[in-house]
């Protein structure tokens, strides 16, 4: 009884100091990484989640900060966004990069993580090349897999530079739950949430199989959850958690601009100025963006225009898409995972 008492506190202990996460590249507005962010510029409790009542979303309530880029991206171009490794990932999660050009009135997905969020501490994104040139907010989201329901959401100051801007809006909206505010959908905990609309990129990790709309309830869209889907395979395994704050914001003007420069050796670095991009806005607003259509998607087979949701398509024996969960269409999402492939509408062992 003794030990199973000690095991018992060194699990609470665990949950309660070590779940929280703070992204490092970019820097975030208010990080206490950036060295250029002193004083009250610098949020002491930037690993926190949002509040559950969601009345700091987008961002922590930042956006307010004056614009600095922390980074300067081409679009079409690959880069890094890395998590301060001093954090422990607690079972992972799923998690989202999106990008804003209205102050975070919408976020558009440029890549989805379903499964082991953020057990690497790094992932590659690209960003799209029909993303709009100018300034952006960029918007890494993590859903935890185990402790206390939260979103967590780190917002960085980008320039985006070379982007068409045709097709942008088309990308899905950001998923949001356990912000009470702004949805009712809450996260399970134990299960990594699949996205209903995760976008045309994904990246599977542990714990990523399962069906559209797994670990999630009382979510009614897209951009807040989905419901009623039916169970799909998917190939990995679990990772970790986090703890809610209780610190409320503070926000401050910011200083002066820190550079960080995108991570991939595989390219050429982005122009770091903003001011050349095509109608960039101090405001970040680029027109207003409506709701997130769905790719275009092929329809199953044999039943032209719709499908049944979670279904599974191969597209090929290495790639394959998933129906939505209106029946409406496919989901593009990619590779499937080393040692399987897709044949038959199911992914099976190679």
């Amino acid at each position: 009884m003794k030990y199973l008492g000690i095991f018992l506190l060194l699990s609470l202990l665990s949950r309660g100091v070590y779940s929280h996460m703070q992204m490092k590249n970019p820097l975030p507005i208010k990080s206490p990484l950036d060295p250029l962010n002193t004083g009250n510029l610098r949020d002491v409790n930037y690993k926190n989640p949002l509040w559950a009542n969601g009345s700091d979303y987008p961002c922590k309530g930042y956006l307010g900060q004056p614009f600095r880029a922390a980074a300067d991206y081409k679009a079409g171009n690959e880069y890094e966004m890395s998590i301060d490794q001093n954090t422990a990932t607690h079972l992972g999660g799923s998690c989202q990069f999106s990008l804003s050009y209205d102050n975070g009135k919408s976020f558009r997905v440029i890549k989805s993580v379903i499964g082991g969020c953020p057990l690497p501490l790094a992932y590659k994104f690209k960003i799209p090349s029909t993303a709009p040139s100018g300034k952006a907010i960029f918007a890494w989201t993590w859903f935890n897999r185990i402790g206390n329901r939260e979103m967590y959401m780190n917002c960085a100051y980008v320039t985006v530079s070379g982007g068409s801007g045709d097709g942008f809006d088309s990308l899905p909206e950001i998923f949001k739950a356990n912000v009470a505010l702004q949805t009712r959908c809450a996260t399970l905990e134990n299960l990594d949430v699949v996205f209903p609309d995760p976008g045309s990129v994904v990246e599977f990790g542990p714990g990523g199989e399962g069906p559209p709309n797994r670990g999630i309830e009382n979510c009614t869209s897209s951009a807040g959850g989905a419901s009623g889907q039916k169970p799909q395979p998917s190939t990995q395994a679990p990772q970790s958690p986090p703890v809610a704050s209780t610190t409320p914001p503070t926000d401050v003007p910011g200083g002066p601009v820190p550079q960080q420069s995108p991570a991939p050796p595989d390219q050429a670095s982005p122009s770091p100025n903003a001011s050349s991009n095509p109608s960039p806005n101090p405001s970040l607003d680029v027109g207003g963006q409506s709701p997130a259509a769905p790719p275009a998607a092929d329809p199953a087979p044999g039943n032209p225009g719709t499908c049944t949701a979670g279904d599974i398509k191969c597209d090929s024996s290495s790639t394959w898409s998933m129906c939505s969960g209106d029946g409406t269409h496919h989901i593009p999402m990619g590779a499937v995972a080393t040692g399987t492939a897709c044949k038959d509408g199911k992914m099976a062992p190679q």
